[in-house]
């Protein structure tokens, strides 16, 4: 097929010469140990002036890198361009339990748009500690927490005891009540108005601090094991307001879709806080 499609004949067994042409000489094993010194210039000819010039390899191109860029094929380092690489951004991660999306990507990376609040951060409470406290050996100390609300629905939360065992440093007594969150307000940093506290009756030995969808809490801790960590573990429980969407309606002309609905259910979380060493 190849003879065919340049235009040589079938028949015709002679092959043109080419100019230059030397073919390779082959040695067998007995002929190279006879031999003192292989005479590369039947090779690759007249090495006198590649044997002068240094090779360095640190400043050659790999076969990989010369592949990347192919219209080019650089064989040294200063002549590489740097390369086109896709844009990089979040991977969606889902629940395992429910398979809900806890983190989606963006669609489009260049607009400019609000994040879809798909991931778990805007539904949890957050608990902090707001100020480490002083812990000593026996005696009972007051810890104050904070629980911010990130949710636009009024937040109930109620502290849960755990296993005994579970807090071998310290005794640990909780809230007996159910804190109420109000919701998140955007507009809150802007406009400073402190009408959350007069909606609620809070017990000043319970609640330290409402602002906003911020609200204080104390604890009770009373170290039991000194020159450790005091690690203490409880459970917090709160609701969530689920949105079940809606599938469009095929019976429309236009496709209507129905109102959500909500769901309320509610959240328990393993808490454990550590506060720090114990002196005795």
């Amino acid at each position: 097929m190849a003879r065919s499609s340049s235009g040589m004949s079938l028949s015709d067994k002679s092959f043109p010469e080419l100019e230059g042409f030397k073919p390779a000489t082959a040695f067998g094993e007995e002929e190279i140990e006879k031999m003192e010194k292989l005479n590369l210039q039947d090779y690759y000819g007249d090495l006198s002036t590649d044997a002068e010039e240094e090779i360095e390899v640190s400043n050659k191109n790999s076969l990989k890198q010369i592949i990347q860029q192919i219209e080019n094929q650089p064989v040294e380092c200063k002549d590489l361009f740097p390369t086109s690489q896709m844009l990089v951004v979040k991977r969606s991660l889902r629940c395992k339990t429910c398979e809900h999306n806890l983190s989606k990507p963006e669609y489009n990376p260049s607009l400019v748009k609000f994040k879809i609040q798909l991931s778990a951060y805007y539904h949890i409470p957050e608990l902090r500690i707001l100020k480490l406290p002083s812990l000593k050996m026996g005696n009972t100390t007051r810890v104050e927490l904070t629980i911010t609300n990130p949710t636009q629905y009024l937040l109930n939360v109620t502290l849960l005891p755990v296993d005994i065992h579970l807090n071998a440093t310290a005794d640990l007594v909780l809230p007996n009540t159910v804190l109420q969150l109000t919701p998140k307000d955007d507009t809150g940093d802007i406009v400073d108005f402190d009408s959350s506290a007069s909606k609620f009756n809070d017990d000043p030995n319970v609640i330290s601090l409402r602002q906003g969808n911020k609200l204080g809490i104390y604890l009770f801790v009373t170290p039991t094991k000194g020159e450790v960590d005091c690690v203490v573990e409880f459970r917090m429980k709160h609701d969530y307001v689920y949105t079940i969407p809606t599938p469009l309606n095929p019976q429309h002309e236009f496709g209507d879709k129905q109102q959500p609905s909500k769901e309320v259910k509610w959240i328990t979380h393993s808490i454990r806080v550590n506060l720090g060493n114990i002196s005795l």
